[in-house]
């Protein structure tokens, strides 16, 4: 992958002044119908692009994104989110983007691009794409406006495999932090065809790329996919960058590497109140072990005050009984031993808001 970056650094330095000053984004996959038959399957996915950019007169605009399918050939997705009341230059039925973010200095559009492709067979294909430039001013890239924006998603398509579709999140990759206080957030992700989904905090793809400074304490991405900042140091704009991968059983029950999605976010720091995406509490939960195969532990560290209610269905929307409230502790425990294998629905709540969770009984 390394010499590839450098093949698409090379070529996108060149064009450095057709410039997006990209923030964040990820690439997501889809298989989609008709899937043919057993004997002569046809594997076509659904590729949706999604960038967050800078917006104004003076930064480009992607009409179009350009998408490398990973199988030696590439297309060209149009924009399909936002309607035209930003008075892009496009037409037709390519729209303009959506702003998600209006702050002084600070401001954020929204890009999805959407494109089929049909695959000639089974295999592992590294989708990605490229755009000139990062946003200038990103603390821990240096130099990043003359830095390209890079995000790649991996595809396995397994023999016989009915459906894939890459886990999708449950928030947009744009955050802010308080200096001096620690970040922390939930990823939210879910994955529709149940895969099991583990969790890697690693490197943008970005020369000089470094974590975020902690003051003597750490970053991590735990196997809830709960990304923890202690603490953020200095008031500036930050990239981080997150793996998910997928987990599908095979025939003997062996879990296999079933695809995965990098995310690159933006957390910009601030001094005193949280305004973008303000953290919710509830976010702070942590539950393991998934796959689980006895007890479901849940833990808030002592964050939560009051009482909590947690609630379990499975996949039909049967409510089991495991509906009680409890008062705020640093540690539950649902039994479920007893439960056959299956994807369930966890739901917490703690009168404000709810988080929900899939939990795979093995």
């Amino acid at each position: 992958m390394r010499a590839q970056l450098l093949v698409v650094f090379t070529f996108l330095f060149s064009v450095a002044a057709m410039a997006t000053h990209n923030r964040s984004g990820e690439i997501l996959y889809k298989r989609v119908a008709p899937f043919g038959t057993l004997n002569t399957p046809i594997y076509t996915y659904s590729i949706t692009v999604i960038k967050y950019t800078d917006d104004g007169p003076a930064v480009a605009d992607r009409c179009v994104d350009t998408v490398y399918f990973g199988d030696g050939q590439k297309g060209v997705a149009p924009r399909i989110n936002g309607g035209t009341t930003l008075g892009c230059s496009c037409s037709g039925s390519i729209q303009c983007g959506q702003l998600i973010v209006q702050q002084n200095n600070y401001v954020v559009k929204k890009n999805i691009y959407s494109i089929l492709h049909t695959y000639a067979g089974a295999g592992s294909y590294l989708i990605f794409s490229s755009d000139p430039n990062r946003n200038p001013g990103i603390h821990n890239i240096p130099n990043s406006s003359a830095v390209p924006f890079y995000i790649e998603s991996q595809l396995i398509i397994t023999p016989g495999t009915a459906a894939n579709s890459s886990p999708i999140f449950g928030s947009d990759p744009i955050n802010q932090a308080t200096l001096g206080i620690c970040f922390v957030e939930n990823l939210m992700t879910t994955d529709a065809d149940g895969d099991s989904l583990s969790y890697e905090l690693i490197p943008c793809a970005a020369p000089g790329y470094f974590y975020p400074e902690t003051g003597g304490g750490s970053t991590s991405l735990d196997q809830s996919g709960t990304f923890s900042w202690c603490v953020p140091q200095v008031i500036a704009e930050y990239q981080v960058a997150y793996k998910v991968k997928e987990w599908r059983k095979n025939g003997s029950g062996v879990y296999q590497f079933n695809g995965s999605v990098i995310r690159d976010q933006q957390i910009l720091v601030k001094a005193g109140t949280v305004e973008l995406n303000e953290l919710r509490p509830i976010d702070l939960f942590s539950v393991f072990p998934s796959p689980v195969s006895s007890q479901l532990i849940i833990t808030n560290e002592g964050i939560i005050s009051g009482r909590v209610k947690i609630e379990l269905y499975d996949l039909q929307g049967k409510h089991l009984e495991r509906d009680t409230e409890f008062s705020s502790t640093s540690q539950w425990i649902i039994p479920m031993q007893d439960l056959p294998s299956g994807l369930y629905l966890l739901k917490i709540s703690d009168g404000k808001s709810v988080k929900s969770i899939k939990i795979i009984k093995e």
